[in-house]
């Protein structure tokens, strides 16, 4: 019978063991350090620049109080939503060349309408097209979220749906650098209806109001707000408790 050496068996022992730790440590891989996070964390940050930050608490506070609701939830999907054109002097002016302008290229009833208003001095909204229009100024992502509960007036309710929330992003970066949304896990998103979006709900300052949420419903991060403001932020809005016993205190 072949005999088997000592020190092979410690050999293969050892290599067994460092496989199963690398395969242990795979699985607690922090989603929020994803690339996909960064990336749409990169194209997020540093849009929202309306407010200074000695403003900042008691603006924050207001979102936390006046937003229509926070849905809490996963985002299970993105899909494509719209594109919009910004009637402004820059789409409407003519180059030295005598080229098309924006309206020249919108279809004859739009166009028409759209110099109608120009020519009694009023600035036309933004203009909806494909969502693949090369004329686009911005595009929007649905975000399609499946939510289990949401704070409101009414406190915290169980919110056993799907809702569709949106974001707008530049027409020259693709959807798929926003895919940070789906990768963060269970969050809460502040949202409110948008004249922006037609009415339609958006998640507060420009897709950055969204704070990933622990087992225990605290806010653990806000992953695409820039630093100094998302500190801020948690340490006004540390848990779900807390936002609902506010928005209760302001309703009342």
């Amino acid at each position: 019978m072949k005999r088997i050496r000592t020190g092979h068996l410690i050999v293969a022992s050892l290599v067994f063991a460092l496989l199963a730790s690398g395969c242990g440590s795979a699985t607690t891989t922090d989603p929020l350090a994803s690339e996909e996070v960064a990336t749409t964390r990169e194209v997020l940050r540093g849009r929202f620049n309306g407010t200074s930050f000695d403003e900042l608490p008691n603006a924050l506070g207001g979102l936390a109080t006046e937003t229509s609701r926070i849905v809490i939830g996963e985002v299970i999907d993105l899909q494509p939503g719209m594109a919009f054109i910004d009637i402004d002097e820059a789409t409407l002016s003519e180059s030295a060349a005598g080229e098309a302008t924006v309206l020249d290229e919108l279809p004859e009833p739009q166009s028409r309408e759209i110099r109608s208003l120009l020519e009694q001095g009023e600035l036309p909204p933004p203009v909806a097209v494909d969502f693949d229009s090369p004329l686009a100024s911005w595009r929007t992502v649905e975000l399609i979220v499946q939510a289990t509960d949401e704070v409101s007036d009414r406190g915290l309710v169980e919110l056993e749906e799907q809702i569709t929330v949106r974001v707008s992003f530049p027409p020259t970066i693709g959807i798929e650098r926003l895919e940070g949304y789906r990768t963060i896990g269970r969050a809460a998103f502040f949202v409110d209806s948008s004249a922006v979006f037609d009415g339609a709900e958006g998640i507060q300052l420009d897709g950055q109001l969204v704070g990933v949420l622990s087992e225990a419903d605290e806010i653990i991060s806000m992953p695409f707000l820039e630093d100094e403001l998302a500190d801020q932020w948690l340490e006004a809005n540390p848990t779900i408790a807390s936002l609902t016993e506010a928005r209760l205190s302001a309703a009342s």
